[in-house]
């Protein structure tokens, strides 16, 4: 009975647990089978003695306590490394597309230009978008500060980017569903809070008002008050990480 219950909790919090882990298919295939051979093993006492019991349940047990620990230090190792390299500027450079990205809205910024992009990370973001126009071109920092420019016929609406390539433009977003968001917030913002809400995507948003930039990510919109913290926000957010500093 002991074993039961240490069984069933340990599988219950590592499930709890699994959405934060990467190979969420390997965690599941090793939840149903150790889910399967208890079930066995708890079905068919007549077949297995009561020591064949005990030596399996304790080694599943053993098993999952192990894969448990294994993954914990593997987190806590990873937190401790990013720390460490943050603290001494040892980060590994951002792709890129990610760069040209963050040139163009840094830019866009310091001439106080509105802007909204959506970078597309593992759900699809067709679904959750009305109109726009196709669009296909690399990502390049002077293409989309032209895109962004008052003078451009599509300069409305939000750019959506896939990998390290810009996919519509002039695209309208589902605006926010939470309640509590401050009544002097735009419609950008709104948008960028709404698209997160919705699906994995990162929205940056540019205010024209303040030159502030933001970063959305799952339904947070999160104020940068420097190009350290710009990048440190968009760092998280492409990794699937919470992002939590000054919230909008």
């Amino acid at each position: 009975m002991l074993l039961t219950l240490i069984a069933i909790f340990t599988s219950v919090f590592y499930l709890f647990r699994a959405p934060k882990i990467r190979h969420w298919n390997i965690v599941a295939c090793y939840l149903i089978c150790l889910f399967c051979a208890w079930t066995g093993l708890v079905l068919s006492p007549d077949v297995f003695p009561p020591v064949v019991l005990k030596t399996v349940g304790g080694t599943l047990v053993l098993i999952s306590l192990v894969v448990f620990l294994f993954d914990f230090l593997i987190e806590i190792f990873q937190k401790i490394r990013y720390a460490y390299l943050s603290k001494f500027k040892l980060l590994p450079p951002l792709a890129l597309y990610l760069m040209e990205i963050c040139r163009a809205v840094e830019t866009l910024a310091s001439k106080k230009t509105g802007a909204l992009l959506i970078l597309e990370r593992k759900n699809k973001l067709e679904s959750h978008t009305n109109g726009g126009m196709p669009f296909d071109a690399e990502v390049k920092a002077d293409i989309l500060i032209a895109l962004f420019q008052l003078t451009s016929p599509v300069h409305d609406g939000a750019i959506l980017i896939a990998g390290d390539r810009i996919k519509r433009v002039k695209t309208i977003l589902p605006l926010a569903t939470k309640a509590g968001l401050p009544p002097d917030i735009g419609t950008r913002h709104r948008s960028a809070i709404g698209i997160t809400e919705r699906t994995d995507a990162v929205a940056l948003v540019v205010s024209e008002e303040r030159g502030q930039i933001s970063v959305g990510f799952k339904g947070s919109l999160v104020k940068a008050s420097s190009q350290k913290e710009f990048l440190k926000l968009l760092r998280s957010a492409m990794r699937g990480r919470k992002i939590d500093l000054e919230a909008v």
